[in-house]
């Protein structure tokens, strides 16, 4: 999975909506990047993702904000899910309580 980070600061994981491409974001990135450290992926399924089990629904959605943390180091942090990116930040965070710092629909 590619992982897009910029900035410094609290980390912050941004989670794209429905169509799934971090490159959507960009403009928020940049702009949250002035404050907070941002990283940022492209939902499971689309090009450079990795591959996602239709099966685990949700969780293997979460899953992938579990992993930009694992990799990166992070404890926890505060997890912003746009749209549809929502529901799987909402997730993550009912499943990971420990590793969210604030949840940001």
């Amino acid at each position: 999975m590619e992982i897009i980070e910029r900035g410094a600061g609290a980390p912050l994981v941004l989670v794209p909506g429905v169509q799934g491409r971090w490159e959507y974001l960009r403009p928020a990135v940049d702009a949250l990047a002035d404050r907070f450290r941002v990283l940022t992926f492209s939902l499971a399924g689309e090009r450079r993702s990795g591959r996602y089990d239709p099966a685990r629904g949700f969780d293997g959605l979460a899953d992938q904000v579990e992993a930009v943390l694992d990799s990166r180091g992070i404890a926890s942090t505060i997890v912003c899910g746009v749209s549809f990116g929502g529901l799987v930040a909402l997730r993550f965070a009912s499943n990971r309580a420990s590793r969210t710092r604030a949840l940001v629909l």
